[in-house]
């Protein structure tokens, strides 16, 4: 049995891990911590959850723990995620799970030496149809990839202050959506891309509500482009190739 620990009372929570373990045999979500021991008690009674803390440093100190899901803002995704790697725990993380290059590849590496799993939520893959879609890619049965377009458009957030367009926390578009667009493309192009053009539309002292860009490989041969946004009032979202 693996006992999961929820680093923070974030609402993803309850449809990406809550509801999906309650249906599993072989897994429970043991503990939530908060920066509030009160708002960790109350998230902990209404979701039948055996332990609270207050803060996270104290989950990530119980021994009865195998594994944290990490739900913080954007901007605090890599400082948890090394802690949670340091505690001896496995780790799935929202996404994005990181900001910076530099900082993912030493998070993969310390992952590698602790011997942890370390994997960001990217729940699209397991998909029936995307893993139908992939495995068709990974059997050329399509031919030679020359182009891939992924589109992500969202629901426009509501909620006065929320964190989604904040830009402390690393919100906006490109953070929220683009990145389900980008590991997409590198999931399907499988080469180095770089980027030829980005832009974006910016609310005043706020996040960006829309973004996009396109990509090509060194050689130029394979291109892609994506556009995401948070400007619908229902969720759009394809992958051309």
């Amino acid at each position: 049995m693996i006992s999961i620990g929820l680093i923070s009372t974030a609402e993803i929570n309850y449809r990406a891990l809550i509801i999906p373990v309650r249906k599993r045999f072989d897994c429970q979500i043991m503990a939530v911590a908060s920066r509030s021991y009160q708002k960790a008690i109350s998230y902990a009674k209404a979701h039948q959850i055996r332990k609270a803390y207050g803060n996270y440093e104290a989950l990530l100190s119980d021994p009865d723990i195998d594994a944290v899901y990490i739900s913080v803002p954007n901007n605090l995704h890599e400082f948890w995620l090394e802690r949670s790697l340091n505690a001896g725990k496995h780790v799935l993380c929202e996404k994005p799970s990181f900001i910076t290059s530099g900082k993912a590849n030493f998070l993969k590496e310390l992952a590698l030496q602790k011997n942890l799993l370390l994997m960001e939520a990217m729940h699209y893959k397991y998909h029936p149809a995307l893993k139908d879609f992939f495995d068709l890619l990974d059997k050329k049965k399509l031919g030679e990839l020359r182009f891939v377009k992924a589109l992500l458009h969202y629901y426009t957030p509501t909620k006065e202050n929320d964190i989604r367009f904040n830009t402390v926390l690393k919100g906006g578009s490109l953070m929220h959506l683009g990145c389900y667009c980008l590991d997409a493309i590198t999931t399907i192009i499988d080469k180095p891309l770089f980027f030829d053009n980005l832009s974006s539309i910016q609310q005043p002292r706020l996040a960006d509500l829309s973004c996009w860009g396109r990509l090509s490989s060194n050689d130029k041969k394979t291109s892609a482009e994506f556009i995401c946004d948070f400007k619908r009032n229902h969720l759009h979202s394809e992958i051309y190739v």
